[in-house]
């Protein structure tokens, strides 16, 4: 690693002596985050720990062509006993001996602006891609932009898995696998047009898994099958000064061999009012279907075990994981296997907000009642309520100390309805 490190500094320097000799640009920016946070479900879980996470990017220009490159740093504090499966990656431990153990690459890309024609741009490396409701991921994609005006078309193609060209099979009588049963892939149309203070995103994706990958998971647990996805949707978001929203609608089409198509939707909303500047009251809600038995789809199942996520939709801190990938680090046991409940049953949430601004300080609270979209066998579905509370202020430009809580009341299927959980976090967040 820190041969790594040192690599990367001789490239710093040697492509800031280039810059200066040839009038290309060179830039770079860290976002760090350092927090603890202390826990609990009931009395059987709790944890405590601290954590730092640092994200140092590098950008590299020459008239139309751009090179990123963006680390990710992130270690738990001491030594991590590799006895807890249950908490933190254990090589993330920075302990004495366990030092720069958990860096990786987080982006790699090129981009070639105005490519053949003024407008069009072509990008393909290790790329993040984000749309409401649906992928929330860092990836190798590919992919040209074409600016028309008033906004934006983009393709992609996003590789989800790519296997050997020839791979054995998994019975004692191994046998060459053809390369199209081993890969998955998705495919993606994104359009973003803005007129004025509105912006609406319609988008398709596409995605296919050979039976070998096994993603046959979306249909029977124990069977391996092709799988084909489509997914229309349609994003708008607004600001409007005294108002501002953002709403997703999706419709999820999915095909299995031998399997009948199954569909899916899903439905994410925001709307804030804003008396004054320093003021804010806010309603939201979610709703992603559930399947009825084996044969149907599940709108958070299929999305998540296509992109490799929790859905990217919601607002509370715990039940919906809110900021999980920045902010939240350990994720307890009774949560997650919540949120595989949630993506097999869907997912019904709705809550009120409110945030409010004096000076350099901010303070925002919310309240959020969730269940399940279909009730359980036992005709249960109210999984429980979630208060979260968040106070930060601005130490210095673009620096944030924070303290964050969050509290569920149990619900009939939370943790058998016996025990609520609670989490909090502070630490310190910046944007150089």
């Amino acid at each position: 690693m820190k041969k790594l490190l040192v690599v990367l500094m001789a490239l710093l320097f040697t492509t800031g002596a280039f810059a200066q000799d040839s009038g290309a640009k060179f830039n770079y920016d860290l976002w760090g985050l350092a927090f603890g946070a202390v826990g609990s479900v009931g009395s059987d879980e709790k944890w405590d720990y601290q954590h730092i996470r640092l994200r140092p990017m590098f950008v590299a220009e020459n008239g139309n062509i751009k090179g990123v490159v963006r680390l990710q740093i992130d270690q738990t504090y001491g030594s991590v006993n590799s006895a807890l499966t249950n908490g933190p990656d254990p090589s993330s431990g920075a302990g004495i001996s366990a030092r720069n153990i958990a860096t990786k690459v987080q982006f790699a890309y090129l981009q070639v602006s105005n490519l053949l024609i003024p407008g069009l741009a072509f990008t393909t490396g290790l790329n993040e891609y984000y749309y409401p409701l649906i992928a929330d991921i860092e990836g190798a994609l590919t992919g040209v932009t074409y600016n028309f005006g008033m906004g934006t078309a983009s393709f992609y193609y996003l590789k989800i898995i790519e296997n050997d060209e020839a791979t054995k099979s998994r019975d004692s009588n191994p046998q060459i696998i053809p390369k199209s049963k081993d890969e998955a892939q998705a495919y993606i149309l994104d359009v973003n047009i803005k007129a004025g203070n509105i912006d609406v995103r319609p988008a398709l994706f596409y995605a296919t898994a050979g039976e070998e990958v096994g993603f046959g998971t979306m249909a029977r647990p124990t069977d391996r099958r092709n799988v084909n996805v489509a997914i229309g949707a349609v994003n708008a978001s607004g600001d409007m000064g005294a108002f501002d929203f953002d709403v997703t609608a999706a419709y999820l089409s999915q095909k299995i061999k031998d399997v009948d198509r199954a569909g899916a939707y899903g439905v994410d909303l925001g709307v804030n009012v804003k008396p004054d500047k320093n003021m804010k009251f806010g309603v939201f809600g979610t709703y992603t279907s559930g399947k009825k038995d084996v044969t149907k789809a599940s709108f958070a199942e299929s999305t998540n075990i296509l992109f490799d996520g929790w859905l990217p939709a919601g607002r509370l801190f715990l039940l919906q994981q809110a900021g999980m990938q920045d902010f939240g680090g350990y994720y307890p046991p009774e949560l997650q296997d919540l949120g595989y409940k949630v993506a097999a049953t869907g997912f019904a949430a709705l809550g009120l907000s409110a945030e409010f601004t004096l000076d350099k300080l901010t303070i925002f609270g919310q309240y959020g009642y969730a269940q399940h979209a279909k009730s359980n066998a036992a005709g249960d579905k109210y999984i429980g309520s979630e208060i979260d509370v968040k106070i930060s202020y601005e130490v210095a430009p673009k620096t944030d100390l924070f303290l964050e809580y969050a509290y569920i009341l149990a619900g009939d299927i939370f943790h058998n309805g016996d025990d609520d959980a609670q989490q909090i976090l502070w630490g310190l967040v910046t944007r150089i």
